[in-house]
């Protein structure tokens, strides 16, 4: 996940129901935002997952660079 972006941060966790991936970014002060959550059902993270991470990380950028 390192190429999404600085300071996101991918947790992964598996459990009887499946695998799931919560990926986040904790870069700005005193706030942490969850980009996205999903069910993992391959090695590899989908291109789609991928453009959705990215979007809203972008949009994030945006909004704190307003504050």
């Amino acid at each position: 996940m390192n190429n999404l972006g600085h300071g996101i941060i991918e947790i992964r966790q598996r459990d009887h129901n499946g695998a799931f991936r919560l990926v986040y970014v904790a870069r700005f002060a005193k706030r942490i935002y969850v980009l996205y959550t999903f069910p993992k059902k391959t090695q590899k993270t989908s291109l789609q997952d991928l453009n959705i991470i990215k979007k809203r990380y972008q949009a994030l950028l945006e909004i704190e660079n307003e504050r």
